[in-house]
C-alpha cells in the first residue's frame, strides 16, 4: 500500500464507498469507476463547476490508470464486506454493504458532498449516454 492518501487505495475505496452509498442502486464496476472518474473531474465534464482532483490538461491519459485502480478498490471493497456483488446477470453488480454504510456514515467534509452530486450526475449522464469518456465502454 502507498504511503500516501492521494490516489492510494484508501482514497479510492472510501471514493467509491461514498458514490455506492448515494447511488443507491446496484451498479458494475464500470459504470462505478467511470462516474467515478467523471465525477472528479465534473468541471472537465460540464457536471460542475469545479475538478474536484484539479484541473489538468491530461485528463485523458489519466483515465485508464484511473479506471483500473478502481477495478482494484471495487475488489478489495467486496473482499473486506464493504460491498455487495451480485453475480445474477451476466455482469456483476455492486452495492454498499451495511458496514459499508455506517462507514459513510461518519463522512462528511464539502468534498464528499460535491463528489455524491457529481457522481450521481455522472452516472445518470452515462445511462442516458449523454456523456462519453475516453477508451473502451464494456464490461472489464
Amino acid at each position: 500500500m502507498s504511503s500516501t492518501i492521494f490516489n492510494s487505495q484508501f482514497e479510492n475505496c472510501m471514493r467509491l464507498l461514498v458514490a455506492l452509498d448515494k447511488l443507491e442502486t446496484a451498479v458494475t464496476a464500470t459504470e462505478l469507476a467511470d462516474a467515478d472518474f467523471a465525477a472528479t473531474y465534473a468541471r472537465h465534464f460540464g457536471l460542475g463547476r469545479t475538478d474536484l482532483h484539479g484541473s489538468t490538461a491530461f485528463v485523458n491519459a489519466i483515465y485508464t490508470q484511473r479506471r483500473s485502480k478502481a477495478h482494484e478498490a471495487i475488489q478489495l471493497l467486496v473482499a473486506h464486506g464493504y460491498a455487495y456483488a451480485d453475480h445474477a446477470g451476466d455482469v456483476p453488480r455492486f452495492t454498499i454493504s451495511e458496514s459499508g454504510a455506517h462507514l459513510v456514515s461518519h463522512v462528511s467534509s464539502s468534498y464528499a458532498q460535491h463528489y455524491q452530486r457529481y457522481v450521481a450526475a455522472a452516472l445518470a449522464a452515462l445511462r442516458n449516454d449523454t456523456l462519453h469518456l475516453i477508451g473502451v465502454k464494456e464490461e472489464a
